[in-house]
């Protein structure tokens, strides 16, 4: 009875240690995810293709250009595919929805 129950808690701790020691060794390993844009012309062209009205009212909400540009580019990454305005408009409709306008 004692060996069955030495058993069971060498397993419960052998699986314990295997959860907590196995993400610090491939921490590291992981591929990171690439950016959309593979250099700063590229960005500018994808820019273009939108309406004016559309990125600066983006802009306006999202406090600055930047914040505007990565949020565009998480949606990118999130939903590929898509149109370019359809990424400035979803994250519009993201912020007044989250704003509650």
């Amino acid at each position: 009875m004692t060996a069955l129950v030495l058993a069971i808690l060498l397993l419960v701790g052998l699986i314990i240690l295997l959860r907590v020691v196995r993400p610090l060794l491939f921490r590291g390993s992981r591929p990171r995810q690439q950016n959309r844009f593979t250099s700063p012309g590229q960005a500018n062209q994808f820019l273009e293709k939108v309406p004016h009205h559309l990125k600066q009212r983006l802009t306006n909400m999202a406090g600055n250009a930047n914040v505007a540009q990565r949020l565009v580019q998480s949606l990118q990454v999130k939903y590929p595919g898509k149109p370019a305005a359809w990424y400035w408009e979803k994250a519009i409709f993201d912020l007044e929805r989250d704003r509650r306008y």
